[in-house]
């Protein structure tokens, strides 16, 4: 089974061979030998040099490694701010959507709950709370067993 992410870092390595010296002498020394250590070995990307990057066949994982590349050595401070502001933004918006979208699921559960609740005898479930929460499981079960018996606690 291949991993997609030593395969993406395999298609960094390539992509990086073709890049300008001045632009990899931005990237540390570190990660490239991470991805020449963790690519998977054998795997070739046939790279053709009169496309665009963006027409390129990459995969997925591979732009998001050279996204975070760029953001994080390549670009200056002033671009890498508004990279990150313009990141923030969008995982607000996703946050507000998955909030918006569990939410009603949320709502729904409270409501059936609040029935059964309603349609419960309160009582008997304080008296179980009650002794839920005073003693301990194997305390309740001693009690238990010597009220059976009819031995005084």
């Amino acid at each position: 089974m291949e991993n997609p992410y030593s395969i993406a870092l395999a298609e960094v390595d390539t992509i990086l061979s073709y890049t300008d010296k001045s632009i990899l002498e931005k990237i540390p020394n570190s990660f490239k030998q991470f991805v020449k250590a963790n690519k998977q070995k054998g795997y070739e990307l046939s790279i053709e040099s009169n496309v665009p990057l963006k027409q390129q066949k990459i995969s997925k994982e591979t732009k998001l490694i050279l996204a975070l590349l760029y953001r994080d050595y390549i670009c200056d401070k002033d671009e890498r701010k508004k990279l990150i502001e313009i990141e923030n933004k969008q995982k607000e918006i996703i946050e507000k959507q998955k909030h918006d979208k569990f939410d009603i699921v949320f709502k729904n559960k409270n409501q059936k709950v609040n029935k059964i609740e309603e349609n419960t005898n309160f009582e008997e479930e304080k008296q179980l709370v009650e002794v839920t929460t005073k003693d301990k499981w194997y305390k309740t079960i001693m009690n238990k067993l010597k009220e059976l018996l009819h031995l005084k606690k």
